[in-house]
């Protein structure tokens, strides 16, 4: 069983402290996405005003594309998320949150390059 404890990002969800468990996804007991990420993320700030520039999360969507599930990851404070759109059914997206909550790490797939977004001013 791993080793765990609790998250100020995202309390109730385990912390693996076991390099053994590094990079696996865990059942999240939440059909959402954590309010700590929601909000809009961009590169920059200037890209924070174009929408094909920004990244908008709700509970429920990533940019209006309505999730199927979302799953912790032990590299942790993350979640992978499934979306629901038939053309992208399956593509998984990890978001990994800064513990202060101004940065957010993306990542689509297995071998690609993570994006870092910051929060855009309200």
């Amino acid at each position: 069983m791993p080793a765990w404890s609790a998250s100020p990002a995202l309390a109730g969800a385990p912390e693996f402290t076991d390099p053994v468990f590094k990079g696996m996804p865990f059942p999240f007991d939440r059909a959402a996405i954590p309010a700590e990420y929601h909000g809009t993320w961009a590169r920059s700030p200037a890209n924070c005003r174009l929408a094909n520039k920004r990244l908008r999360i709700t509970g429920t969507t990533l940019n209006d594309r309505r999730i199927a599930e979302v799953n912790g990851y032990s590299d942790h404070p993350a979640i992978f998320v499934r979306l629901r759109h038939a053309r992208n059914r399956g593509l998984g997206i990890g978001l990994d949150i800064s513990l202060d909550g101004q940065w957010l790490r993306r990542s689509e797939g297995f071998g690609s390059e993570p994006v870092l977004l910051q929060r855009c001013p309200r």
